[in-house]
């Protein structure tokens, strides 16, 4: 019997590769698959450092600060980062707040303490940078 997992959202890095995340359906652990663009099958990603159970509702591709492509997760209000083999927390919203959107954009330095606590970016004011943009429900 073929496991069961609820993918909620997709994303695509800039060489192909197709990124899935969702849950396992009968535990909700956090699951995140990827297909290579040279491949023809699905590879699970690591999930030992993503907590056990947790709702996974958007996926995107963006970049770290050193400039590596890398997919970026929500699970539950917080916001993980894969960096090399291991899950990161890149920033924990307050509980309760349910992240339904991820996506990167370029954007100009305005909001400095906000730009800070949501890069993870040591950017000089005035600099362009690349911002994680989150959509709480209440806005969509």
């Amino acid at each position: 019997m073929l496991p069961i997992f609820g993918a909620r959202d997709l994303a695509h890095n800039d060489a192909g590769d197709i990124f899935v995340a969702g849950n396992n359906g009968a535990t909700d652990e956090p699951r995140v698959y990827v297909k290579y663009a040279d491949s023809t099958h699905w590879e699970m990603l690591p999930t030992a450092t993503l907590p056990g159970i947790g709702r996974v509702p958007a996926i995107t591709v963006g970049e770290t600060p050193d400039g590596n492509q890398t997919p970026f997760i929500a699970v539950d209000s917080n916001i993980y980062y894969l960096d090399v083999n291991t899950w990161k927390l890149g920033f924990s919203y307050p509980i309760g707040m349910d992240i339904n959107v991820l996506f990167f954009r370029m954007i100009c330095w305005l909001a400095p303490a906000l730009v800070y606590t949501v890069t993870f970016s040591t950017a000089q004011p005035g600099s362009m940078i690349k911002e994680i943009l989150l959509l709480p429900t209440h806005f969509i």
